[in-house]
């Protein structure tokens, strides 16, 4: 009789049996929604240190008092230094949790991941803390290199992970853009040996193509991080990032009619951008500004995921395309692997809808 009750005993429902699908969905959503410790910090400081060294120190250093440019160059190395230590701390917990909560890719992919991981992040950190003096050509070219494969194998890991067609798309411009500006920096490097005319053209497609896979990033962020919810939370982001959309073009209008021959020259510093630098600049006010307004809205719109994607599409502005400085490359990677991680979390059966996902969800 006990045996009958037994048998005829619903099953309990707690917590999914451990290694089942379930199991490992519930184990990987808590890691992948919420950001790496100190990932905001870094990307504050790295935004600060862009506008700080690639903007105001170039726009006025030849009318400035010299007092104020020591302050400014003391303040600009501060916040580089501090996006540098804080972005290798967030990276590093980034990573970990990447290739030991992920079940949502093969172990293959962790296995790839982590080994590039291991070998990237003692690279970047000796070409990032130590002198130009400590460090060797070498190790920083083999930094770089290793960035672009982390930041195209993390975005790869993401296209696996989700069937949503909108941030898989988002996740292949990734690897386009990391890919096209390997290749690119590869051909330069040959360049230094042989020059051939079909590098010099083959050179420069990459250059093009990955420049506009970056552009067409940074604008189709914009509708991973706009909040679209319809409390009362949501609705003041929203107001917000419109109101800071027109002044960021605007501002953007009036640099370009004052500082004229100079404004070309600190958008390249700012971005690293080349495409229509010269014949057609205020393109790129675009991409700017929807970026900037994004950013604005998605961490007041709030939701774990939405500002985990915040984070990186902030840090992804600050470095910019392609960068050559150890300390904006250690960010261009971290941004890569935020966005993943973001992509990745809402592409879950236990991801909240109210979070990044609801864009894909209507794709």
């Amino acid at each position: 009789m006990m045996s009958n009750a037994v048998a005829e005993a619903p099953s309990a429902e707690g917590s999914p049996d451990k290694g089942t699908g379930a199991d490992i969905a519930a184990a990987t959503n808590p890691h992948f929604e919420s950001s790496p410790p100190l990932s905001w910090m870094a990307a504050t400081a790295a935004m600060a240190a862009m506008i700080i060294n690639q903007l105001l120190l170039p726009a006025i250093g030849k009318t400035a008092a010299p007092a104020l440019l020591r302050s400014l160059d003391r303040v600009g190395a501060f916040v580089a230094n501090l996006a540098a230590i804080s972005g290798l701390v967030a990276l590093a917990f980034g990573l970990v949790a990447f290739v030991q909560y992920n079940g949502l890719i093969r172990p293959r992919q962790r296995l790839t991941v982590g080994l590039v991981g291991l070998l990237f992040m003692p690279m970047i950190t000796a070409a990032t803390l130590f002198e130009r003096e400590q460090t060797t050509t070498g190790i920083v070219l083999l930094g770089l290199g290793l960035a672009h494969l982390l930041s195209a194998h993390v975005c790869l890991c993401a296209i696996y992970a989700t069937r949503r067609r909108y941030p898989r798309a988002l996740a292949g411009l990734g690897v386009g853009m990391a890919i096209c500006a390997l290749l690119a920096q590869l051909l330069v490097q040959m360049s230094h040996i042989w020059v051939n005319g079909w590098q010099v053209v083959a050179q420069s497609t990459l250059q093009t193509t990955g420049e506009i896979f970056y552009l067409l990033l940074l604008m189709g962020m914009t509708l991973l991080l706009w909040p679209t919810g319809r409390d009362r939370r949501s609705r003041f982001a929203s107001v917000l990032g419109s109101i800071v959309l027109p002044l960021v073009l605007g501002a953007l209008f009036i640099a370009e009619r004052n500082l004229r021959g100079d404004y070309t020259l600190l958008l390249y510093h700012a971005q690293r951008v080349t495409l229509f630098i010269d014949t057609w600049p205020r393109a790129y006010s675009i991409p700017i500004g929807l970026a900037v307004a994004s950013l604005v809205a998605a961490p007041i719109g709030g939701g774990p995921v939405r500002v985990q994607a915040a984070a990186g599409a902030m840090l992804l502005l600050a470095s910019g395309y392609a960068p050559l400085a150890p300390g904006r490359l250690l960010t261009s990677a971290l941004a890569f692997v935020l966005i993943s991680r973001a992509i990745m979390a809402a592409a879950q059966p236990s991801g909240r809808p109210d979070d990044a996902g609801e864009p894909a969800d209507r794709a």
